[in-house]
């Protein structure tokens, strides 16, 4: 499995707007909330939470954040079949309700690689949280 998408660079741009940007940044107010992990040197390195990472995920997949041009193709391909799956083109409105399912789904392959490949993701986590500071 390959934790390139979630370091893309319209995600790391849409994080650190979101979440690292001005005094009072979300970043700013709850730092100490923050998971650290070990690094080989041990020392230690602050993370982004799994929440942010799959929120963003989401709304750089949709066309509405207009980011969208090197997403990856599996999250492109979920928001063209669902835009079509009536048979004709209905453009879908961001909403909760119709992008919880690619949410879950983000959290769901970040819960997974957390899991799996304990180190690769910590590293990833790391890596978005010191490129989106």
């Amino acid at each position: 499995m390959s934790l390139l998408p979630y370091r893309n660079d319209h995600i790391i741009t849409v994080i650190c707007a979101l979440y690292f940007d001005g005094d009072k940044s979300f970043v700013e107010c709850f730092h100490e909330h923050l998971p650290l992990s070990h690094n080989n040197d041990g020392s230690m390195s602050y993370e982004v939470l799994m929440p942010m990472v799959a929120l963003v995920a989401t709304t750089v997949s949709h066309p509405f954040v207009g980011l969208h041009k090197q997403c990856t193709n599996s999250i492109q391909l979920y928001v063209a079949l669902f835009e079509w799956h009536s048979g004709t083109q209905q453009v879908a409105e961001f909403s909760v309700t119709t992008f919880t399912d690619i949410y879950h789904s983000n959290l769901g392959t970040l819960e997974f690689i957390q899991t799996n490949q304990q180190g690769a993701f910590h590293a990833m986590m790391a890596n978005i949280y010191s490129w989106a500071r």
